[in-house]
């Protein structure tokens, strides 16, 4: 697998951040950028000409001087613009982060950028049909397979949690196994066809953590909890998914009371972390439902309120008979 690839497809969006880090560390590791000492604002107004296609702009400022850090930096918001003429005009004073340019052309489906730059030597094809398969971009996707892209698991599991069934089929036909993983995605995205169309293919892993996950406690089952995607939850539940204490916890976390109470009606009786995380995410009314349930850590629950700052929500802590709140910078909420 590529090694710049996504392994959350909910993450494609950090990498506008992510890439342009990479380029930063460039310098640092023998490269050719230069630090500027161009003012930030101008900076800016250079970005955002090349990202507009100000061509004269951009001329005039490359005129008054620039540096390849800046050039560099112009070319991706140039490819994510679309403007062919800046991008060239770029190239030409020296740009060459082509993967960057890559990506920033391919999230916006710039077929024709995305060709320039495979044409100067972009590589980083795998992460781009991924994107392209988030996006739904059929096209793009199919232009990375020709030129050799072949990471179907991640494009299964990015065109699931896009919602694009097109390409999720694609990528089954170009040989995509890891089902889990598509199945992953379409809990994400809160596509039901999608996880019914994983789980017909082999997806069992309904509510097993994920190695991999940020989130504690995170699988499919409590990121449709979280995220309130009734449909997917029961459909889970029917093919196995039985740890409704965890599905409750992420369902009080994500405000979603319908979803509570069909964990509530299947046997949840986990009242306590249902209170604290309705209290950190500011739901009174799970609040309120977790309390005549039977949760009784009042002090955690103020706490909570507290350290989230959800007034409301201390005022009804204290009035249930809560006393004790120590709120610091290491408090957490999960």
């Amino acid at each position: 697998m590529d090694q710049f690839n996504i392994i959350d497809g909910k993450n494609v969006f950090l990498w506008r951040v992510v890439l342009i880090k990479i380029s930063q560390k460039y310098d640092q590791n023998g490269g050719c950028f230069e630090r500027t000492t161009r003012n930030p604002l101008s900076r800016d107004s250079f970005r955002e000409a090349c990202f507009k296609g100000d061509e004269d702009k951009v001329k005039a400022m490359i005129a008054e001087g620039v540096t390849n850090f800046e050039v560099n930096e112009g070319l991706c918001n140039a490819c994510l613009g679309g403007h062919k003429n800046i991008v060239q005009l770029l190239i030409n004073e020296g740009a060459e982060l082509f993967d960057h340019g890559l990506y920033f052309a391919g999230e916006r489906g710039h077929e024709e950028l995305m060709r320039l730059m495979i044409t100067k030597g972009a590589t980083r094809l795998n992460l781009c049909l991924v994107s392209a398969c988030y996006y739904g971009y059929e096209d793009l996707a199919k232009l990375m397979i020709d030129k050799g892209a072949n990471d179907f698991d991640g494009g299964l599991r990015d065109a699931c949690h896009g919602g694009h069934k097109d390409l999720a089929e694609l990528m089954l036909a170009k040989g995509a196994t890891n089902f889990d993983g598509g199945l992953e995605g379409a809990c994400r995205g809160g596509h039901a066809d999608l996880a019914k169309l994983m789980i017909a293919k082999g997806a069992k892993n309904f509510d097993t953590c994920f190695t991999h996950a940020i989130v504690k406690h995170e699988s499919c089952f409590t990121i449709a909890c979280e995220r309130g995607y009734k449909d997917i939850v029961k459909m889970l539940m029917v093919e196995g998914a039985l740890d409704v204490n965890k599905g409750l916890i992420h369902a009080c976390q994500g405000g979603h009371e319908d979803v509570v109470k069909i964990m509530l009606i299947e046997g949840a009786n986990n009242f306590n972390e249902g209170l604290l995380h309705a209290c950190w995410g500011g739901h009174e009314s799970l609040v309120k439902l977790m309390l005549i349930e039977g949760a009784d850590n009042l002090n955690e629950g103020l706490q909570a309120a507290c350290c989230s700052k959800r007034e409301n929500l201390v005022k009804l802590m204290m009035a249930k008979g809560a006393t004790t709140c120590r709120c610091d910078k290491s408090s957490e909420a999960h």
